[in-house]
């Protein structure tokens, strides 16, 4: 299931910043973050972010129990299809696709193919994502 989480870089230090997704009044994309403190004080704050580095929580975990993002790069060991013999483990961008839904997109020789995986098997692991760890994606 899809959440209503997301997450974004930070406009002011690059940070990963985690909420909801909003838009000022200019139409920038803005996390909402609410909650309470320490005291039971009640809190509420709103940051700009990058919105190229926008990913949705998909709503699913990693075997670590690691929260999964769209733009997440997943490491795993179960081949793409699979139907396949075991294969080396594989690192894939996670991606929504308008036909299949969620899915990882891999790339091997460089060529890109999309794996209907079932992300939701926990065999997979989070070890990154796009726009922190670029040099991940396998070629």
């Amino acid at each position: 299931m899809i959440s209503d989480r997301f997450r974004g870089k930070s406009l002011y230090d690059g940070g990963w910043v985690y909420g909801g997704l909003i838009r000022d009044c200019n139409g920038k994309p803005m996390i909402h973050v609410a909650g309470y403190g320490a005291t039971g004080g009640g809190f509420e704050t709103r940051y700009l972010i990058d919105e190229k580095t926008i990913g949705q929580f998909i709503g699913e975990f990693d075997r670590n129990g690691r929260e999964i993002y769209d733009d997440d790069l997943l490491r795993t060991e179960q081949p793409p299809g699979g139907i396949l013999p075991p294969a080396p483990a594989t690192t894939g961008k996670v991606e929504f696709n308008a036909m299949h839904g969620l899915v990882v997109k891999f790339r091997r020789e460089g060529h890109d193919f999309d794996s209907y995986i079932r992300i939701s098997d926990r065999i997979n692991e989070v070890v990154g994502n796009i726009h922190d760890n670029p040099e991940l994606i396998t070629t």
